[in-house]
């Protein structure tokens, strides 16, 4: 009787699949589930920062820090240069969006705990992601945040 080589093939392979398939399956762990966000309402975001400064960092990496006015609108900016802006911010109660409004721009983000962090992430006006690198709350200190021309002497 002649069998041909491609049936012994097919035979063997399913040989192999039968007898690895469930030990393979076993070894294999479900990836852990990320952790949950939850945006943080508007009267927690104000409570934790009106009349405070807040220090972010990207990636492990300082990148600035912001003082929110005790009225609850103003807010500076001083990205890590030095450099400051002073704008308004308000929030979009229906986008889960906190927005920036500075001299020449709009920004706006959402602000979650995850765990125990704070992360800022960039999102357009409506709330959609823009895929950026989450910002990370350091800290948040009591002293307010003193912008202006540099010391020369």
């Amino acid at each position: 009787m002649a069998v041909s080589y491609r049936a012994v093939i097919c035979t063997m392979a399913a040989v192999m699949i039968a007898t690895l398939g469930p030990a393979t399956a076993q070894q294999v762990e479900p990836a852990p589930k990320a952790p949950a966000l939850r945006d943080i309402p508007l009267d927690e975001w104000m409570d934790r920062t009106l009349g405070r400064t807040v220090y972010y960092t990207i990636d492990g990496t300082a990148f600035g820090r912001e003082y929110y006015a005790p009225d609850g609108q103003g807010v500076v900016f001083q990205h890590v240069d030095g450099t400051c802006m002073e704008g308004e911010w308000f929030y979009r109660e229906e986008a889960s969006a906190y927005c920036f409004l500075w001299p020449l721009s709009l920004s706006c983000f959402r602000h979650v705990d995850r765990n125990e962090e704070t992360l800022i992430l960039a999102v357009d006006p409506d709330g959609t992601p823009k895929g950026d690198l989450p910002q990370r709350v350091e800290r948040i200190a009591t002293v307010p945040l003193s912008c202006g021309p540099a010391v020369t002497s």
